[in-house]
C-alpha cells in the first residue's frame, strides 16, 4: 500500500512541475488565460499606473475588472526607482487581498506576474474617482460613460461618508494608516458604492506597547520628485515633513478629497510632487482657507476647518467624520438603511420597502439605476418580499429609456416572472404590463413577457385572471400563428369552459371577441365555434356574451360561418338557448334575431348552390312545388274529383289546426294538369268569389299587423352584448353584487392583504349568502342606472324629461335610455354644471378642479377606487360615471369628485311565524345625487336579529330621519331600485 502512495505522489510532482514549466512558457499572464478582457474603462493607483479593463472569467462568465501594469512604463526611470517601484506596487495589491470588508475593493484573483506586467482582478468597477474627476491619464480613448460626467449631490455625500467608514475600519480594527488617501485610491463599483484601494503607501501600527500603537514615519526622499511617494497634494503636513505619523494624517487627507469633490477634483495646492511647493503652500494655507472653502456649502465647510486643522490632534476620528451634520441627510439615510438590511428581519424590510417609493421620487435617475436598484433586486430571492418591491422597482422603470431598461433593470426582473406565489407578485405585473410594453424588445416579449401571460391565465387566483384578460387585447400582436392556436386560444376556452366565477367567464368571452380579428379563420371555426355550445352557465351576461361572439363572427366577411356548420350545430344552438328563462324579452330578441339572419343566409346560399347545378341533376330535381306532386298523386290513385290539399293545409293539418276549406278547394280551369295557382293568379283572374276576396283581405291586413310589430321591436335600440354595465342593468334578474375582483384594477395594492388571515381567499357572493353569520358584509353601488333609481323603470323621469336636482332649481338635460351609456354618441349633451354652494370650500370636500386627485387609486388616504373598476376621466380631468350619463356635470351635493363610498345598514329580524323584516327609515329627501362626475357607492352591512334583542326596543326618528319602523319583506314591497337590491342581498 505504502508502495503504490509513494507512486502516487512521485506522478503527483511530476504533474506539478511540468504544469508550472508549461505555464512560464506560455506567452502573456495566466490572468488573460483565465479571464477574457474586455474594454479599457479607466485608470488608477499611484500616478494613475495601473489600466482597468472590464473582463469576464471564461468558467463562471462572471464579471469582474482587470487591472493592469505594463512594465515597460519605467523604461526611462532610474534603475533604484524602476526596481523599486514594482515592489511599492506588489505589496500594495499583496495588503488588498487579505483585507476583507464593504468599504475595501475587493480582489477575485491575486496578483500574477509575467515578463512583460502585472495582473490582478477586482469586483466589477465603474471608474476611478480620478477618472470621474476628468483626469484620464493612461487612457488610450476616453470611455463613454465618463464623458461630460458630473458627481450628483447625493453621490458625494454617500461617497465621501464612505471612505470614512473604510478608513475607520482600518485605523480601529487592522491599526493602519492609509497614507495616500487621493482620488487615484478612491474606486467606485459597479453599484455607485466608493471602495478605498491603493494601499500602496500604508503603514502598520507596532502593537508592542499595550494599548498603544505607534506608527514609523516614512523615509521618502524630500531633495526630488519621486515617483515612489504618494501624492503630495493630499499628504498632511507632519508626514510630508517626517514629523509624526498617526491615523490623522489620513483626517487631513480625507478633508482634502473632501474639498476637491465639490472643486471639480482639484486639491487645495497643485504642489506636483515637489516637497518644495508643499512646503510653501502649508505656510499660507492658514491665511487662505476661508476664501478657497467657499466653495463647500455651509456648515460642512466649518466641519473641514477642522479636518484641516494644523493641530493633529484637534481633527475629528473616522467615526466622528461620518456623524456630521452634512451626512443627515434623508436620501444618505435611505441608502445606508438599505446597505444594512443584511441585519433586519422580514417584517423590517417590508415596512422598509413599503414606504420606499415616496422618497425614491426625490433621487436622480443615475442613482437609482446604479446604487438603489441593485439593493432591490438582490431581495428578488425572498419571494414573500417581492410584493413590496415591485412599486418601487416600476417607479425606476418609469424613469429609464428601453436601452437602460434592457440593460440595468430586466436582467434582474425576468427572474420574478415566474414566480406564483404569492399571487400579489403576479397581481402587480399584469397591472403594469403596458409599462413593461414599452420599455421591452419585441424578443423578450414573446420569450419572456407572453409566458407570464400564459401562466397568469391558468393560475387559480381571479384577481390575477380578471387583469390578464384585460391586458391579453394588447399583446396580442406579439402572438405568432402557432401559440395562437397551441396557447393562447385553448387556455382562454378552457378558461370559459372550467371557470367557476361568472365574471371571469364573461371577460373571457369579451377577450375572445377582441382577438377575433387576430385569429385565422380555420382557428374560429375548428377551435371557437365548436367550443361555444360546450358552454353550460345559463346566465343572461354569459348567454349574451356568446351571442356576441356569433354575431362578430356572423358579420365579418373574414371568418362567415359556412351553411353546413350554421344548419346542423349554430342554429340548433341558438335556437335551444333562445327559450331560456333567464333570458328577458329584449335579450330573446337579440337570439331570434341572429337565428333569422343565418336562417336567410342559410337559405341563400342553399338556393345559389342548387341553381348552379348542372343540367343532369337538375333533371332529377324537376319537382318544385310539394303540393303539386301530392295532388299528382292523388289523382291517380283514387281518380277522383276530390280537392288537393296544398302545402300550406298540409301544414296545418299535422299541427292539428282546421284546414280553411275555402281556400284549399280553390283551383282554376287547369285542373287537369295538376297544378294550383295561388292566390295572387286568381285575383289576376278575377275568379274569386266575395267570401274569398273577404278572407284574403283579412289575411293580409293580419300580415301587415305582425309587419308593424316587427318593424316596432327592430327599432329597440342595439344591444352591446360586450358592455358589461349595460348587460348587468338590463337584465331582468337582480345584478349580481359587485365583489372585491372589480376593484382589482388599482394600482395601489393593498399590502395588508398580504399579511397572515383568518381567510386565505374572498369568498364569492354566493358563499356570503349562504353562511349563516350574524354579520354580513357586501359592496354594492346606489343603483342599477347612473340614474335617480325608481321603483318602475320604463316610469324614470331621468330619462323621459328634465327633472330638477336634489334642493335646487337646476334642471337635468333630457337623455334617452338608449344615450345614457358613454359609448353611444350624443353630440348635443350639453347638460348643466352644478356643484352645491354648501360643498364649495368645505375642509372634507376636493378642490373645485380635480386636476389634483389620484383617481382609481388611494389618494393620501381618500378612496378613490370604484367597485365598478376602472373609471375614464373626460377632456378636463375630470372622472366618468360608470354607468353612464346622468344629465348633470359637476359634483352635486357631493363633496368628492368621482366615487363618494358610504355604508348602509341593514337590521332585520325573522318573526316567529316565519315572515322576514327589516327596519326602513323615512327620510325627508330622495338620494337623486349622482352626477356625470361624482357618484355614490356604498357597502352594505346587515346586522340579523337572531336572538331577539330589538323586540322590546322602540324605534324613533331623529335627526333627518321622519320615522323608522319594520317592515316586512314581500312581493307588494316598493323600494328604489338601489334599496331593492340590497334587501335582496340579504
Amino acid at each position: 500500500m505504502d508502495y503504490f502512495q509513494k507512486i502516487r505522489s512521485s506522478v503527483a510532482a511530476q504533474v506539478h512541475s511540468v504544469a508550472a514549466q508549461v505555464s512560464q512558457a506560455l506567452p502573456g499572464n495566466p490572468i488573460f488565460r483565465e479571464y477574457t478582457i474586455g474594454t479599457q474603462i479607466g485608470s488608477a493607483g499611484p500616478g494613475l499606473c495601473w489600466k482597468i479593463f472590464s473582463g469576464t472569467k471564461n468558467t463562471t462568465k462572471k464579471q469582474v475588472t482587470i487591472w493592469l501594469f505594463e512594465k515597460r512604463q519605467t523604461e526611462n526611470w532610474a534603475p533604484a526607482k524602476k526596481e523599486e517601484f514594482p515592489e511599492i506596487l506588489k505589496r500594495g495589491v499583496g495588503q488588498l487581498t487579505r483585507l476583507r470588508h464593504p468599504r475595501i475593493l475587493t480582489v477575485e484573483r491575486a496578483l500574477e506576474e509575467s515578463r512583460d506586467c502585472f495582473a490582478f482582478c477586482t469586483e466589477p468597477l465603474f471608474a476611478c474617482l480620478a477618472n470621474c474627476f476628468g483626469d484620464l491619464t493612461n487612457i488610450s480613448s476616453p470611455p463613454a460613460h465618463l464623458k461630460e460626467f458630473q458627481l450628483l449631490d447625493v453621490e458625494r455625500r454617500h461617497g465621501l461618508y464612505q471612505i470614512a467608514e473604510a478608513l475607520a475600519f482600518l485605523h480601529n480594527d487592522t491599526k493602519t494608516v492609509h497614507g495616500n488617501v487621493s482620488p487615484s485610491s478612491v474606486l467606485i463599483n459597479s453599484k455607485g458604492v466608493w471602495k478605498l484601494g491603493g494601499l500602496d503607501f500604508c503603514i502598520l501600527g507596532n502593537t508592542s506597547v499595550p494599548g498603544k500603537v505607534n506608527f514609523a514615519v516614512p523615509g521618502w526622499s524630500q531633495n526630488e520628485i519621486s515617483a515612489l511617494c504618494p501624492d503630495l497634494d493630499f499628504v498632511s503636513p507632519e508626514l510630508a515633513e517626517g514629523l509624526c505619523c498617526d491615523t490623522f494624517v489620513d483626517i487631513f487627507s480625507l478633508g482634502v478629497l473632501s474639498f476637491a469633490a465639490f472643486n471639480n477634483g482639484k486639491a487645495l495646492f497643485e504642489r506636483n510632487n515637489s516637497f518644495r511647493l508643499h512646503r510653501e503652500n502649508l505656510k499660507k494655507l492658514k491665511q487662505s482657507l476661508q476664501t478657497l472653502l467657499s466653495v463647500v456649502p455651509e456648515p460642512f465647510g466649518e466641519d473641514l476647518k477642522m479636518c484641516l486643522n494644523e493641530t493633529p490632534e484637534l481633527r475629528p476620528d473616522a467615526i466622528q467624520f461620518t456623524k456630521l451634520s452634512y451626512f443627515e441627510h434623508p436620501l444618505l439615510k435611505t441608502l445606508n438603511c438599505l446597505e444594512q438590511r443584511s441585519a433586519m428581519d422580514n417584517t423590517q424590510k417590508m415596512q422598509l420597502f413599503k414606504g420606499l417609493p415616496t422618497i425614491l421620487a426625490q433621487f436622480p435617475k443615475r442613482s437609482l439605476l446604479q446604487t438603489v436598484f441593485p439593493h432591490l433586486a438582490a431581495e428578488f430571492a425572498a419571494p414573500p418580499l417581492i410584493p413590496f418591491i415591485l412599486p418601487s422597482v416600476f417607479l425606476i422603470v418609469e424613469l429609464t429609456s428601453p436601452d437602460e431598461f434592457v440593460l440595468s433593470v430586466m436582467p434582474s426582473l425576468l427572474s420574478v416572472f415566474p414566480i406564483q406565489t404569492p399571487y400579489q407578485i403576479g397581481l402587480l405585473l399584469m397591472q403594469r404590463v403596458n409599462l413593461l410594453l414599452e420599455k421591452m424588445p419585441p424578443d423578450a416579449v414573446k420569450q419572456h413577457l407572453l409566458p407570464l401571460i400564459y401562466n397568469s391565465l391558468t393560475g387559480d387566483n381571479v384577481r390575477v385572471q380578471e387583469l390578464t384578460l384585460t391586458e391579453v387585447p394588447n399583446i396580442v400582436k406579439f402572438v405568432d400563428r402557432e401559440q395562437m392556436r397551441t396557447q393562447l386560444v385553448p387556455k382562454l376556452i378552457r378558461l370559459v369552459l372550467e371557470s367557476k366565477d361568472l365574471s371571469i367567464r364573461v371577460q373571457t368571452m369579451v377577450c375572445l371577441a377582441k382577438l377575433l380579428p387576430h385569429m385565422e379563420p380555420w382557428m374560429v371555426t375548428d377551435q371557437l365555434l365548436p367550443a361555444l355550445p360546450k358552454i353550460t352557465s345559463k346566465d343572461p351576461s354569459v348567454l349574451m356574451a356568446v351571442l356576441g361572439i356569433y354575431k362578430i363572427v356572423h358579420e365579418n366577411t373574414k371568418f362567415g360561418i359556412n351553411k353546413e356548420q350554421c344548419a346542423r350545430s349554430v342554429l340548433p344552438y341558438l335556437i335551444s338557448t333562445a327559450v331560456e328563462p333567464t333570458l328577458n324579452l329584449q335579450q330573446f330578441g337579440q337570439y331570434m334575431e341572429l337565428v333569422h339572419q343565418l336562417i336567410r343566409r342559410v337559405e341563400t346560399e342553399q338556393r345559389h348552390c342548387l341553381e348552379q347545378l348542372s343540367a343532369s341533376q337538375e333533371e332529377q330535381r324537376k319537382i318544385t312545388d310539394f303540393a303539386d306532386f301530392l295532388n299528382v298523386q292523388s289523382n291517380e290513385m283514387n281518380k277522383t274529383n276530390q280537392s288537393e290539399v296544398d302545402l300550406g293545409d298540409l301544414a296545418r293539418a299535422l299541427s292539428g289546426t282546421p284546414v280553411n276549406d275555402g281556400i284549399s278547394n280553390r283551383t282554376t280551369d287547369k285542373r287537369d294538369s295538376g297544378t294550383t295557382e295561388n292566390s295572387g293568379e286568381t285575383m289576376a283572374k278575377g275568379a274569386l268569389s266575395l267570401d274569398e276576396k273577404r278572407r284574403i283581405v283579412a289575411e293580409k291586413n293580419g300580415q301587415m299587423v305582425e309587419k308593424e310589430k316587427t318593424s316596432t321591436a327592430s327599432k329597440s335600440p342595439p344591444f352591446d352584448p360586450f358592455s358589461l354595465s349595460s348587460l348587468s342593468s338590463r337584465q331582468s334578474v337582480q345584478q349580481r353584487p359587485q365583489s372585491s375582483l372589480e376593484a382589482s384594477n388599482r394600482m395601489e395594492l393593498l399590502l395588508s392583504e398580504f399579511l397572515p388571515t383568518t381567510s386565505s381567499q374572498p369568498m364569492s357572493v354566493d358563499q356570503q349568502q349562504n353562511q349563516q353569520l350574524p354579520h354580513i358584509s357586501q359592496s354594492a353601488s346606489f343603483a342599477a342606472f347612473p340614474t335617480i333609481p325608481q321603483p318602475n323603470s320604463s316610469a324614470n323621469p331621468v330619462q323621459k324629461k328634465a327633472v330638477s336636482y336634489l334642493r335646487s332649481s337646476i334642471r337635468r338635460f333630457p337623455v334617452d335610455e338608449q344615450r345614457v351609456p358613454w359609448n353611444v354618441p350624443f353630440v348635443e349633451y350639453s347638460p348643466p354644471d352644478y356643484t352645491a354652494d354648501s360643498v364649495h370650500g368645505k375642509p372634507w370636500a376636493d378642490p373645485s378642479e380635480p386636476s389634483k386627485c389620484k383617481f382609481n387609486s388611494m389618494d393620501d388616504g381618500v378612496n378613490r377606487v370604484s367597485f365598478h373598476g376602472n373609471y375614464n376621466l373626460d377632456t378636463n380631468g375630470r372622472p366618468l360615471n360608470p354607468l353612464g350619463r346622468t344629465r348633470l356635470r359637476g359634483r352635486g351635493m357631493f363633496g368628492r369628485w368621482g366615487p363618494n363610498h358610504a355604508a348602509d345598514a341593514i337590521v332585520s329580524r325573522r318573526l316567529a311565524n316565519g315572515q322576514l323584516q327589516f327596519v326602513a327609515i323615512e327620510r325627508r329627501d330622495t338620494d337623486h345625487r349622482n352626477t356625470d362626475n361624482a357618484w355614490g357607492e356604498t357597502t352594505a352591512v346587515n346586522f340579523h336579529d337572531t336572538d331577539g334583542l330589538l323586540e322590546d326596543i322602540e324605534l324613533e326618528g331623529g335627526d333627518d330621519a321622519e320615522t323608522a319602523r319594520w317592515v316586512e319583506v314581500n312581493q307588494e314591497l316598493k323600494l328604489y331600485a338601489s334599496h331593492d337590491y340590497l334587501v335582496h342581498l340579504f
